[in-house]
C-alpha cells in the first residue's frame, strides 16, 4: 500500500509540474528594478544607523528568487561574528517587536515588492570565492515560517603527545633517533597519507570523497575532505522517496554530504612532539551533485554530539598510526 502511494505521488508530481512552472513569473525581467532598489535599501540602512556595520554587497536575481547579499566591513570571521552580535544587541535595545533579521527581511520584501517566498538575505564573512566562508546567515520565509540559518567556524580540539615511550616497537629508540625520525615533515606526511587511505573510499553510491592537497605554512598544515557520506553521521539515511527510487527505478543517494577541515599544529618538545588539531565539520544537502557556496552548515550548531564523539575516537586513531 505504501509503495502504491509513493508511486502515485511520483506520477502526480510529473503530471502537475509543467503547468505550474509555466504559470510562474520570471523575475529576471525586472532585474533592473531590483538593482535600483538595492540603492534605496542601503539608504534605509544608513538612515537607521545600521549602515556603518552593514553594507549592500549585491543583488542576485534568479527566475523564482531574489537574493540580497549583505557584508560587514571586516576581514576575519571572528570580527564579523562579534560585529553581528553587537549589531543585534544594539538594535534590540532600541526596538521592540521585530528582531534585526526580521526588520532586514521585511524591508527588502517591501522595497523590492516581492512575496515572502521569493526573497532571501544572505551574509558571509568573505565573498572571495577562493575561500570557504566561516560566518553565514541566511534569512528567508519557508512554509509560512520565518527562518534564520546560521553557521560559524567552531571546532573540536585534539591534542596528541608522542614520545619514545609511546612507540610500539619493543626496543625504544634513543632521543636523538626519535627526533631524527619524527620530524614535522614526517609527521605531516604520515597524517595526510592516512587521511587519503581512510577517506578516499566509496562508502555510498554516487559519492567520491577527496582529500585536498595539504597547505603547509610554518608549523601548520591544513587540508579538507569533501563529499563524505555517513562518516560523522553514522546513522544518516535516505528519505522514503529515495528509498523507493532505489528499489523500483534507479540508484538514489540523498544522504547528507559531509565535509571535514583539519588544521594540525606541530610542536617539538624535549625528546617528544605534540600535535594539536582543530577539526571542523560541515553538513550539506545530498540531493544536489554539487553543494554550492553557503550550502554547508556547521555541524556544531545542531549535531554537536556527533562531532564530539567522532573527534574523541579520531584522536586515538591518529596517535595509533604515529606510533
Amino acid at each position: 500500500m505504501q509503495t502504491k502511494q509513493l508511486l502515485f505521488r511520483a506520477c502526480l508530481i510529473l503530471l502537475i509540474s509543467p503547468p505550474l512552472i509555466a504559470q510562474q513569473e520570471d523575475l529576471r525581467k525586472d532585474q533592473s528594478f531590483f538593482f535600483q532598489q538595492q540603492i534605496l535599501y542601503q539608504q534605509w540602512l544608513d538612515y537607521n544607523g545600521l549602515g556603518k556595520t552593514l553594507q549592500v554587497k549585491t543583488v542576485e536575481v534568479e527566475p523564482q528568487q531574489v537574493a540580497l547579499y549583505l557584508a560587514l566591513p571586516y576581514e576575519n570571521a571572528d570580527s564579523v561574528q562579534a560585529a553581528w552580535a553587537q549589531l543585534k544587541k544594539d538594535y534590540q535595545a532600541l526596538h521592540t517587536g521585530l528582531s534585526l533579521e526580521q526588520a532586514l527581511f521585511f524591508k527588502m520584501q517591501h522595497l523590492m515588492e516581492l512575496r515572502e517566498s521569493l526573497a532571501n538575505i544572505q551574509l558571509y564573512d568573505t565573498y572571495d570565492t577562493r575561500k570557504e566562508p566561516c560566518f553565514y546567515r541566511g534569512i528567508y520565509v519557508k512554509d509560512g515560517l520565518f527562518r534564520v540559518d546560521s553557521s560559524g567556524c567552531k571546532s573540536k580540539s585534539l591534542d596528541i603527545y608522542v614520545s619514545p615511550a609511546d612507540l610500539k616497537s619493543a626496543k625504544k629508540p634513543s632521543s636523538a633517533a626519535f627526533q631524527k625520525q619524527y620530524t614535522q615533515q614526517y609527521v605531516f606526511d604520515k597524517i595526510h597519507q592516512y587521511a587519503r587511505k581512510r577517506y578516499e573510499r566509496n562508502v555510498c553510491t554516487g559519492r567520491n570523497p577527496k582529500v585536498s592537497a595539504p597547505h603547509i605554512d610554518g608549523n601548520i598544515m591544513r587540508f579538507e575532505v569533501t563529499d563524505l557520506c555517513k562518516e560523522v553521521l553514522k546513522d544518516a539515511k535516505n528519505n522514503d522517496f529515495c528509498a523507493f527510487l532505489n528499489q523500483y527505478v534507479k540508484p538514489c543517494n540523498w544522504i547528507q554530504r559531509e565535509k571535514l577541515t583539519f588544521t594540525f599544529i606541530y610542536q617539538a618538545k624535549d625528546n617528544a612532539f605534540q600535535l594539536k588539531c582543530e577539526l571542523e565539520g560541515k553538513v550539506g544537502s545530498g540531493y544536489y551533485d554539487q553543494v554550492g557556496r553557503g550550502g554547508y552548515l556547521d555541524m556544531e550548531i545542531d549535531l554537536d554530539g556527533y562531532l564530539t564523539d567522532y573527534a574523541t575516537k579520531l584522536q586515538y586513531e591518529l596517535k595509533d598510526i604515529l606510533r
